[in-house]
This record gives structure tokens, C-alpha cells and sequence, in this order.
């Protein structure tokens, strides 16, 4: 009975460790979308040609211009990229980091949490409900 009490605080250390993973790896993510836009950002600024963008853009291994996009002229095509890079940064920006599912994370801590001492409160149930032991038969001499 006690092993399963004992799984409360287990339970309660192990959903922290996993809100604090969850928080950790948007963090992260967060910070990866960052670095690849200003990857972008800087292939679209250092390009003088459209040939030399589009050589830029393959060694950051983004996806290739269009035909659309590679007829436009250079200075078109830059503030076009650039407009576009602008509004992904201030999309992020304005999500405030990656959402971590803290919801789903909380739902199953606190199952785990309910049961703990349900099975316990069973198990204490069970074991008092035992039958005796059946009469023995008296020994011979």
C-alpha cells in the first residue's frame, strides 16, 4: 500500500521534469526558426545578382526561386523576399515563443496522481478481505 502513496511524489517530479522539457525544447525550436530566418535574411541582403541569390539560397538549402520570381527584377525580388522575412519575424515575435501543450502534460500528471492512491485504498481493501484459511484435518498419532 505504501509503494503506491509513494508514486504521488513520483508522479508530482516526474510532470514538472516534463513541463520543464517541453518548455525547454520550444525554447529551442523558438530559437532555431530565428536562426534560420536570419540565415535567409542574409542570403536575400549579401546576393547582388539573381543567379548568386539563388546560389545563396541552395547552400542554406532553402527552396529554389520560381521562374516568377527569378524574372522579376533583383530589387523587386529582394524587397519581396525581405517583406516576407520581415512578416515571418514579427509573426514569431508575436507568439511569444513556441506553445508548450502544458494542458495535455497536466491532464495526464493528474490521472496518474488520482490513481495513486485509489490503488493503494484497493490494494488495503483487498488485502483485509482475505478468507481465512480453510480448517485443517486433526493429525493421527
Amino acid at each position: 500500500m505504501v509503494g503506491f502513496l509513494l508514486l504521488l511524489p513520483l508522479q508530482g517530479f516526474a510532470a514538472w521534469r516534463g513541463l520543464d522539457a517541453a518548455q525547454s525544447l520550444a525554447y529551442r525550436a523558438g530559437r532555431v526558426q530565428q536562426a534560420r530566418l536570419a540565415q535567409f535574411r542574409q542570403a536575400v541582403e549579401r546576393s547582388g545578382t539573381i543567379a548568386e541569390l539563388q546560389s545563396q539560397l541552395a547552400s542554406i538549402q532553402a527552396p529554389p526561386l520560381s521562374a516568377a520570381d527569378q524574372r522579376q527584377g533583383l530589387p523587386a525580388l529582394k524587397a519581396d523576399l525581405l517583406s516576407q522575412i520581415k512578416s515571418q519575424e514579427t509573426s514569431l515575435l508575436k507568439q511569444a515563443g513556441p506553445q508548450v501543450p502544458t494542458e495535455l502534460l497536466l491532464k495526464d500528471s493528474l490521472r496518474g496522481l488520482l490513481l495513486a492512491p485509489l490503488l493503494a485504498m484497493g490494494f488495503a481493501v483487498s488485502a483485509r478481505r482475505s478468507t481465512p484459511p480453510p480448517p485443517q484435518a486433526p493429525v493421527l498419532p
